[in-house]
This record gives structure tokens, C-alpha cells and sequence, in this order.
């Protein structure tokens, strides 16, 4: 079915889905239905109404679909967006054929725009094929938007590239994104910001920031190739999660810290770039080694299991205001090796371990070796076991 909306401001479909459009515009929604027809063919949709052709053009999953396998798109020149509903029938997989580009977004909008909502969706969402294009399209300063609810998954297979400059990807929701294709935007400025759903990066990267940033909000950031970040050359942490996936990860960017950020992942993670935020904690949590080898100004270290190093090269520095532990919470176990010519300064309260949960205390160990050095500031205080 084919469904023309005129309106100002917001649509608001069957599905509780609200796509925002700057001004007035015309939305077509074409609804696919459970047949094998690929996304350009009017067979595929209900009705037979016709095939998306342009930006105002959305592709929706409802009920009347339930797990056909789709046949490979080609081309598409001009595309608003996907829309995955709250009664899908099965999960959604739509590929690429061979040397086809999808371009998707409204290059007239500069504000906002989600170009894939499974923000009600009941369904994973597979898009694309490896080593095809997905561009992303918007207006000089626009946001291009997938958000996925808690407990889905979008995984991008294509590459992702972007048409226009001044373009920012961001990952909303509380669901799972998996983008095993590259990012290569090739525009300048161009942003990447992780707020809330929990994000891998799969693929080698080549990012084209420029004035843009590489930003983590909310959510997670999961490391999964070497050359994930490449391009970036300092990382917004203002919140969330970043953490080694698949492999022992090291993060060579500079992180700067605009709120309190935790660092893990089952495997190894070391920190080579400095971190700053003197307001801001670090806290590691993954259980595996976390080693920090760059000059680091924090508020406070605190380290919840596995073991911390701070090795040559790593100048640790925490802020009087703050404090720093080794084992934080009853049952946790933790500890702390400053080697090499490694430096740790607690300028406020430094604690190792806590005994004051009788029935299940925090247990913290130090270890100095080498001629590496342990301080403690004026205004803290060096606590064992309280």
C-alpha cells in the first residue's frame, strides 16, 4: 500500500514511528509485502503501488511481512529512509546487488533526519551487502539518525559513505548497531557520535573529521578491528562505555573527558594517548589488563576488577576533589601495578580494597616495581582495607 501524507512538522504512523521533516513536505510510505521482490519492484508491495524513487520515499516493515527471503536491490538514487514497525512477522534482511549504491536522506533537510527507525521495532534488521554502498545524504550541518530499540540489532553489511559536507552519523537508541562495513565518509567535516545504543566497529575505518568530532555520549563503544578509528585523533568521551572486542584492542587517540566513563571488554585494552578531564573518572571494569601509557589528568581512577597498569611512560595524575580505588564495590576484586618509570599521584583519597561490607568486601592489591612511584597528595589520604 502506498499512503500520501501533506503535513507540517511530524508524521505519526501506525506504528507509533515519528519521522521529522523541516517544514512542510509529502511522505510516501510503501509497505513491503512477504514476497521475494526486491525493494525496486512494485511487485513487493502491498497494492502493487509503485516503487520508491525519492527522498520523501520510506520503506516500511509491518505485519505483512513475515521472513520471505527479498531478492538483492540494485541502485537506488534517492531513498528517505527505512522504517521497521512493532508486528513485524520474522527478522529483515534486504542486500545489495553487485556495484549498487543506495543513497539515502534528504539533502534538503540540514537538521535531523532518521534514515533508519527501529525505535518500536520487534525485529533484527540486516541491510545491505558486503562491499556495496550505503550513502548517507543530508543538508549542509544535518544529523542522520539510525536509532534501535533495547534488545534489536542493526547490522550494516555495505560500507558507509556520505554525499555533501558537514554530515554527522548518530547512533541512537538502546539496541545493538554492528557495522562490519567501512566507514569513509570522503566529505569534511564529518561526525560520528555513539548516543545509546551499544555500537561495534568491525571494519578498518577512515574517517574524515575535520571540524567534527568522534564522540561518545551514552551506550557503548566496542573496538572490534585495529583500524577502527583511523582518522580520528581524539575521541569525546562524555559518558558510556569503551571497550576491547574480539581481540586485545590498543586506542592511540587522545580521549578527552567530558563525563564520567568506563573502559572494558573481555579482552586486554591499553590507552596510549593522553586523557583529560580533571572533573571526570575513569573506571575500568572489564577483568581482563588495562594498561595506560599517556599523561592522564582525571578526577579519579577506579578500578572494579582486572588488573590496571600504569606503565613506562603512563603519568597517572587524580584530582584532590576526587578519590581513586582498587576493588570499589563489595565482592570485587582488583589490582593496581605501577612498573617501569610508570607514576600514579592521588591527590585526593587513594583506597586499596574495602573491609567495611562484612559480608562480602572489596578486595585491592598495589604492586610498585621498577622504579616506578606511588603519591599521594596534601589533601588525600592513603587508605588500606576501609
Amino acid at each position: 500500500m502506498k499512503a500520501r501524507v501533506f503535513f507540517f512538522g511530524r508524521l505519526l504512523l501506525s506504528t507509533a514511528t515519528i519521522i521529522a521533516f523541516a517544514g512542510s513536505a509529502q511522505a510516501t510510505i510503501y509497505i513491503k509485502n512477504n514476497t521475494t521482490n526486491n525493494l525496486l519492484t512494485a511487485a513487493g508491495y502491498t497494492a502493487n503501488s509503485g516503487t520508491p524513487t525519492t527522498v520523501s520515499d520510506f520503506i516500511q516493515f509491518d505485519s505483512n511481512y513475515s521472513g520471505a527471503a527479498i531478492g538483492n536491490t540494485g541502485a537506488m538514487a534517492a531513498l528517505g529512509g527505512f522504517i521497521i514497525g512493532n508486528n513485524v512477522g520474522a527478522n529483515v534482511s534486504v542486500g545489495t546487488s553487485t556495484g549498487a549504491t543506495w543513497t539515502v536522506g534528504s539533502s534538503s533537510i540540514s537538521g535531523a533526519q532518521t534514515l533508519i527507525d527501529m525505535s518500536v521495532a520487534n525485529v533484527d534488521f540486516n541491510v545491505g551487502s558486503s562491499g556495496k554502498t550505503f550513502r548517507l545524504q543530508g543538508g549542509s550541518g544535518s544529523t542522520m539518525i539510525f536509532n534501535v530499540a533495547g534488545n534489536r540489532t542493526l547490522t550494516m553489511q555495505s560500507n558507509i559513505s556520505a554525499q555533501g559536507n558537514n554530515k554527522k552519523l548518530e547512533l541512537q537508541g538502546a539496541g545493538n548497531v554492528i557495522l562490519n562495513g567501512s566507514i569513509s565518509p570522503g566529505v569534511n567535516p564529518f561526525g560520528f557520535n555513539v548516543a545509546g545504543a551499544n555500537v561495534t566497529l568491525n571494519a578498518v575505518n577512515t574517517f574524515v573529521l575535520g571540524t567534527g568530532a568522534f564522540t561518545v555520549t551514552s551506550g557503548s563503544l566496542n573496538i572490534a578491528n585495529d583500524g577502527a578509528l583511523g582518522g580520528v585523533t581524539t575521541i569525546v568521551a562524555n559518558g558510556g562505555s569503551i571497550n576491547a572486542a574480539g581481540a586485545a584492542r590498543t586506542i592511540s587517540q587522545a580521549i578527552t573527558l567530558g563525563g564520567d566513563t568506563k573502559f572494558g571488554g573481555a579482552y586486554n585494552l591499553s590507552l596510549s594517548g593522553n586523557i583529560t578531564g580533571a572533573t571526570k573518572r575513569v573506571t575500568y571494569s572489564g577483568g581482563q589488563t588495562f594498561t595506560l601509557t599517556g599523561t592522564d589528568s582525571i578526577v579519579g581512577l577506579s578500578l572494579s576488577s582486572g588488573t590496571g597498569v600504569i606503565d613506562t611512560g603512563g603519568n597517572v595524575t587524580a584530582a584532590a576533589a576526587g578519590w581513586s580505588q582498587v576493588g570499589v564495590n563489595g565482592g570485587d576484586t582488583a589490582t593496581m601495578t605501577v612498573k617501569g618509570t610508570g607514576a600514579f599521584t592521588a591527590n585526593g583519597d587513594f583506597n586499596v580494597g574495602d573491609g567495611s561490607n562484612a559480608i562480602s568486601a572489596a578486595t585491592g592489591t598495589l604492586n610498585i616495581q621498577d622504579t616506578a612511584t606511588v603519591a599521594i597528595g596534601s589533601a588525600g589520604g592513603f587508605y588500606v582495607g576501609a
